[in-house]
């Protein structure tokens, strides 16, 4: 693989509901947030409204992407109120939106409805209908999350989902579609079942034969790709609810409890996976979100979180700071046939700005979060700076600072037309962002990638 190496993004589930999106709530967790380094997040949402703006602006501005989960029961959808919410989410910039829960497992149906025949079918035929209004307001359908087993065999759930879809040549929803797994270890060793399918080929739903690894576990996401890349011919996607090792946690794979400290040191090895360069997660996970970040101590999932009410707080998580420092510490590499693939684009000389620095905006306008962030580098190189593709495309270099949704793919292709150099700098979080233009600050290099505009301003 050429071009840039990506790093798996990783945070937590937040709260197991809809209680915890007051101000102060955000205040109180902002920056724990940063010292862990998290840039996905995934919130418990509903039909009946849609989590508070402030909350989700807040998270964009501190570059942690938002992934909201609605794990309605499974039944006919109110599919006018979808269309609003999908409306709200997709104007505030909000792209990761998942609707149902487990649909191969009885508990997410309305009662009674699970039994019927053709399952799988009689899900899609609910969840299709809100994959399209999703569509039509430009944000990408997700196939929720499947329970690991469970009573209708998940990996047999996924293959015949997708053979169907292909069936009724839902070719928009597959070519844009994105898979929802759980990741969660069990009783299990972090590698269990690495390799998927391939490696393990006689593995068969509901028998995993001595010797063998099967799904169930926190590698889960390979056995789903390959299940997708045999029916789709293309690798799909993947966000993770939700995952890793769970505190005092009984379930039916397991044989027995578990110590607090065999939790903590699965979860520790599922965190050293995303800092080796060499062995890194496959590039289309884009998060690990370990459960459970903290729940109401009233609750039963109380046990299994992070951040208790007595404040006791998991080993992982002092691991899950110093890779945040470690990760502020060292830029993202580049993978090529060199130390990377330069852009030897030459611009168009007679524009009469020489750098602009563009950087993102959305709905509700500006973040000063990204002033912040660009400060010493401004300081430095002093480009002309600002939100404007207008000025921008007056400019022979452009940098744009951040991923495509606060400066679109559309932007970016339109400057090189107009004959400008573009680089973009973007990352899984804030925090990998600045550590790359801190690189370049330090090693006197105005850009990574392209190779003229180093020299002196013609």
């Amino acid at each position: 693989m050429s071009g840039k190496q990506t790093r798996t993004g990783y945070g937590f589930y937040y709260f197991p509901d809809e209680e915890h999106y007051r101000v102060k709530d955000f205040e109180a967790w902002r920056h724990e947030f940063s010292a862990l380094g998290i840039s996905w997040i995934t919130l418990r949402g509903s039909f009946e409204r849609a989590i508070p703006e402030h909350f989700t602006r807040g998270l964009q501005e501190m570059g942690i992407t938002p992934l909201v989960h609605i794990p309605a029961k499974i039944q006919a959808p109110d599919l006018a109120a979808i269309d609003s919410l999908m409306h709200t989410y997709a104007r505030r910039g909000v792209e990761h939106v998942v609707v149902y829960d487990q649909p191969n497992d009885r508990s997410s149906w309305q009662q009674g409805l699970f039994e019927r025949q053709e399952l799988v079918d009689r899900f899609l035929d609910l969840w299709i209908p809100i994959a399209d209004t999703m569509l039509r307001h430009g944000l990408r359908p997700i196939f929720p999350a499947l329970k690991q087993g469970g009573v209708y065999w998940d990996t047999a759930f996924l293959d015949t989902a997708l053979q169907q879809l292909n069936k009724r040549k839902k070719y928009d929803l597959t070519n844009a579609l994105i898979l929802a797994v759980y990741g969660h270890a069990f009783d299990r060793a972090a590698n269990w079942g690495a390799g998927g399918a391939k490696k393990w080929p006689n593995t068969r739903p509901y028998r995993t034969p001595v010797g063998s690894e099967d799904h169930i576990g926190f590698r889960t996401f390979e056995w789903y790709q390959d299940i997708a890349n045999a029916n789709l011919n293309h690798a799909v996607p993947t966000v993770m609810i939700a995952g890793g090792a769970v505190e005092k946690r009984t379930d039916g794979q397991s044989a027995g409890t578990k110590s607090t400290g065999w939790h903590a040191n699965c979860n520790i090895d599922i965190i050293k996976s995303l800092t080796d360069e060499s062995a890194a997660l496959p590039s289309y996970l884009k998060n690990v979100n370990f459960w459970l970040l903290s729940a109401n101590p009233n609750s039963k999932e109380h046990a299994e979180a992070w951040y208790r009410a007595d404040n006791s707080v998991s080993p992982a998580a002092t691991q899950l700071k110093q890779l945040a420092q470690q990760r502020k510490q060292r830029p993202l590499t580049e993978k090529s046939v060199g130390s990377y693939l330069a852009n030897t684009a030459e611009p168009d000389r007679s524009k009469p700005i020489f750098h602009y620095l563009m950087l993102p905006t959305f709905e509700w306008g500006p973040a000063k979060w990204h002033w912040d962030l660009v400060h010493d580098y401004v300081t430095e190189f002093q480009p002309t700076t600002g939100y404007s593709i207008t000025d921008a495309r007056l400019a022979q270099y452009v940098s744009i600072v951040g991923n495509e949704q606060g400066v679109s793919k559309e932007i970016e292709l339109e400057l090189k037309r107009c004959g400008c150099v573009v680089e973009r700098i973007a990352g899984t979080s804030g925090d990998e962002i600045k550590s790359q233009l801190d690189g370049l600050v330090s090693n006197k290099t105005r850009f990574r990638t392209i190779a003229s505009g180093n020299g002196t301003r013609t």
